[in-house]
């Protein structure tokens, strides 16, 4: 089919998009993909339509349709004002659904995969998927739905009743903090770990009580550098050498947990505070408490996701060994077509090239090569930008900094990251904690008030700007800027 053709029978070109943009491969993200659709439509009666993404050379970028998006942002804060134990019963079902999920997960730990027959493998993988998406599906998309799209409601209602208090030249101040997260995120929980690691060993070395410690922090925590790419299984040995680092940096343990609860603690009141004082309504505190429950609920969500993945990579590596081909072909597969007696090779090679990948209630839909790009150009064409200096988007933690502009992806461009420079990415991840701790200051294409960027800048106290749309497209590596988080603005130097 022609690219004009693929558009006109899937009506992509009947509504705008919002995207998200990482490291990733189709068969990670192929369930991923019908969260907006039968997942979200079992637990709140509505649902996406469609839902695509594109994928090309490890990079994934997932598009939905603003209009449901919208209607079903719409719908959550309608229940919420409704019903006020919505948020906990939402929360309480999820968690459920989560604890089902571990018991899944803990099965596949005591299977040998090598060892099952085909039927009982797949049926296994099939039962991991289910349960994923069980719990996936009813929280992701609404939180998108929310967060994603938090410059276009909830920054305009807090404008307004800032402008009406005669507060709004301190809009930012007040605003970031009453959308701060009130728990500690899973970084935050592992730092915290670590620091305790790290109280013992400057008392007793590597003691015996130490490395006990250090093999129960790896088996809890060996997840937290993957993505939907790349799975590394962090061992005892790259934990013990972060806490060397540590040592070498001089870190005070006591002082540094103290930081971090302090943080917790310090938002916490003056949220209570800035309430009283702006004499908020039920709809503003319900924003509020949506935005709360929804940092944890993304930071749980990507904590889960994280460890599926390693869970999928144990799958993808044994159907590779089964089907006697190149992990590289199963990674650009869809679960489905894994079971098929043959493959064909010459369209696996074209989807890791390009190709794109279109969900609706009747399946899915996999065009690959030339004409998957030329769709994606014909929708989301961006050489209006090539001569732009400056984008603007929503602050999610204050101040400005100056630094060297350098694009983070893929992983790999993780290496040449140097203290000071400015990450822009279009989203960050759990994997990209060392440069943001390096970072001058964050900046990414899109996310939410609750998203990973918006929490983990504020934990380090530096400047953050997300949904810019298109920073990564108007800077290059290099280029010098001035990030200007007060009023939300990116600014390219000469």
């Amino acid at each position: 089919m022609k690219p004009d053709e693929i558009i006109k029978k899937h009506d992509l070109d009947k509504t705008t998009w919002t995207f998200k943009g990482f490291h990733g491969l189709p068969f990670t993200f192929y369930y991923i993909g019908y969260g907006p659709l039968k997942w979200c439509k079992t637990f709140y009666g509505d649902q996406c339509k469609k839902s695509m993404f594109f994928a090309t050379k490890d990079y994934i970028t997932w598009y939905w349709p603003d209009d449901d998006m919208r209607r079903l942002r719409k719908l959550l804060i309608k229940n919420v004002n409704n019903n006020p134990n919505y948020l906990k019963k939402m929360r309480s079902t999820w968690e459920s659904k989560l604890r089902a999920f571990d018991k899944v997960l803990a099965k596949i730990d005591k299977t040998n995969l090598k060892k099952l027959s085909n039927d009982k493998l797949f049926k296994l993988y099939d039962e991991f998927l289910l349960k994923f998406m069980d719990e996936f599906g009813i929280v992701m998309t609404v939180q998108d739905a929310f967060s994603m799209y938090s410059g276009e409601f909830l920054e305009p209602a807090f404008i307004k009743v800032l402008k009406s208090r005669k507060k709004l030249d301190k809009f930012t101040y007040y605003y970031t903090k009453l959308m701060s997260p009130v728990e500690d995120s899973f970084i935050s929980l592992e730092k915290k770990a670590m620091l305790r690691i790290l109280k013992v060993v400057k008392k007793q070395g590597f003691s015996p009580k130490a490395k006990k410690m250090l093999e129960a922090h790896q088996k809890k925590f060996f997840w937290i550098r993957n993505n939907y790419a790349k799975q590394p299984v962090l061992t005892v040995k790259f934990f013990e050498n972060e806490i060397k680092k540590m040592i070498k940096d001089d870190v005070d343990p006591d002082l540094a947990l103290k930081e971090i609860d302090d943080e917790v603690k310090d938002t916490i009141e003056q949220k209570k505070l800035m309430i009283k004082e702006l004499k908020l309504g039920k709809e503003h505190i319900n924003l509020i408490r949506i935005t709360e429950s929804f940092s944890y609920i993304q930071d749980e969500r990507k904590k889960y996701v994280l460890k599926a993945n390693h869970y999928e990579r144990l799958f993808m590596q044994e159907i590779s060994r089964r089907k006697k081909l190149p992990i590289k072909s199963v990674e650009y597969m869809l679960y489905p077509e894994t079971k098929q007696k043959t493959f064909d090779k010459k369209k696996l090679r074209k989807r890791f090239d390009y190709s794109v990948f279109i969900q609706d209630n009747n399946g899915f839909y996999v065009y690959e090569g030339d004409v998957a790009k030329k769709v994606h150009e014909k929708l989301f064409g961006h050489d209006k930008d090539k001569h732009v200096t400056m984008v603007k988007g929503l602050t999610a933690s204050k101040g400005k900094a100056k630094g060297t502009v350098k694009i983070v992806l893929k992983t790999h461009d993780l290496i040449n990251f140097k203290k000071g420079d400015v990450l822009m990415s279009s989203m960050t991840r759990p994997e990209m904690i060392t440069a943001m701790e390096k970072a001058a200051a964050i900046v990414t294409d899109e996310g939410g008030i609750t998203c990973h960027a918006a929490v983990v800048s504020r934990e380090l106290g530096i400047p953050c700007i997300i949904a810019t749309k298109k920073a990564t497209k108007v800077f290059k590596d290099g280029d010098h800027v001035e990030v200007n988080a007060d009023e939300g603005v990116v600014r390219k130097l000469k």
